[in-house]
């Protein structure tokens, strides 16, 4: 089942089966085979979720346009568009709830919901009582699994103005046009309070450039990233000899 539509998959369902020359040729097979009740795709919707709905015709219809969509090969198929349309209005309310509490974009939890409909389908007896219930129960976790996962990726527009936050290493107390001559730092290595460290301070002078290497790793630190900047400072490992302060040399921390 593939649909583009700029209003989400939902949106793209609901169209699709408002054009009758979609639907004139699936009819839906319910009851005995002698004598089958055939339901157009709106009857079928109707008898689901109209408000005089009988719950033996609900759980003989759900058995059976689950069974077909299980049975069709082709991803595009006409059953598993019209299963996913049937259940369109008990996952719609999901769909609200999420997006609103969470923020999130709602054709992207339509799309999420659908694929986890879909996968779930497979593993699902068409003659348990419940198996409308829980496939919905897959789409709605799906969506809710997908939304607080999103909402760890936030964007940052704007990363010179992180570099110079109070609080990273090396920040400057004023903005620094972009054509500003660099300067060199001064890095201090106090000793440690043990006999094997050093026996006096350590200065040492760096360049603007060896600078900016140290704020790319503090940034990677401060965005909960140090497995990556340990893979790209090499496999040796070192003993830790002391505690570094880096500040810029004649300037407030």
């Amino acid at each position: 089942m593939t649909l583009l539509h700029p209003g989400g998959v939902f949106a793209a369902v609901k169209s699709h089966f408002a054009d009758p020359q979609n639907v004139e040729d699936i009819r839906l097979a319910v009851g005995s085979e002698q004598e089958p009740l055939l339901l157009s795709p709106s009857e079928a919707h109707g008898a689901l979720h109209g408000s005089d709905a009988d719950p033996v015709l609900s759980a003989a219809i759900w058995r059976e346009v689950i069974r077909a969509a299980q049975s069709e090969a082709d991803p595009r198929g006409k059953w598993q568009l019209l299963l996913v349309w049937l259940l369109l209005p008990r996952l719609g309310g999901t769909v609200y709830r999420v997006s609103t509490r969470l923020r999130t974009n709602r054709a992207d939890l339509e799309s999420e919901m659908v694929l986890a409909l879909l996968e779930a389908l497979e593993g699902q007896d068409p003659e348990f009582p419940g198996v409308a219930d829980a496939l919905i129960a897959s789409a709605r976790g799906s969506a809710w699994r997908y939304a607080r996962s999103a909402r760890r990726a936030v964007p940052v527009g704007h990363i010179e103005s992180i570099t110079r936050d109070d609080r990273h290493p090396g920040a400057a107390d004023e903005d620094e046009s972009e054509d500003s001559v660099p300067f060199d730092w001064e890095l201090e290595v106090s000793p440690p309070d043990r006999p094997d460290g050093f026996s006096a301070p350590l200065r040492i002078t760096l360049t603007a450039a060896q600078v900016e290497e140290a704020r790319l790793g503090a940034l990677a630190h401060r965005f909960g990233l140090p497995d990556a900047v340990l893979r790209t400072q090499g496999t040796r490992r070192r003993r830790r000899i002391g505690r570094v302060s880096l500040r810029p040399d004649g300037r407030r921390r």
